[in-house]
């Protein structure tokens, strides 16, 4: 082939006309961002839940506590519920009364256990 064959051949090939009364493009569509929005939200809340599960759990263990009467069963449940408390680093060492013996129990030493897990869990009771 020689080069006025190729250029012979090349001559029926054309660019195509300009667009200008083309439509333009559309803008940005809401939805993609809705959409991230919304798995965001729904992540966010979902991360808030499970980073206060220790504190729901406590509180219903809590109050499951508060309704049995102070006796040895019903503190050590205590003194156990303040210990996990105090290793998770929620709420600072248990209090001395958390440590007495069980002849020593009283409705005062309750009394005090019970308020400060429900200092250290944020229940208003």
């Amino acid at each position: 082939m020689t080069p006025e064959e190729i250029l012979l051949e090349l001559r029926d090939i054309h660019l195509p006309a300009d667009t200008v009364g083309a439509a333009p493009s559309p803008p940005l569509a809401p939805e993609p961002f809705l959409l991230a929005f919304a798995l965001l939200a729904i992540w966010i809340v979902i991360a808030r839940r499970r980073a206060t599960l220790w504190r729901r759990q406590g509180r219903a263990r809590l109050a499951a506590l508060k309704r049995e009467p102070c006796e040895a069963r019903a503190f050590e449940g205590m003194t156990d519920l303040a210990a996990v408390l105090a290793r998770s680093a929620r709420a600072g060492p248990a209090p001395a009364v958390a440590h007495l013996p069980p002849e020593k129990i009283g409705p005062g030493e309750c009394a005090a256990l019970r308020a400060h897990l429900a200092k250290a869990l944020g229940d208003g009771d």
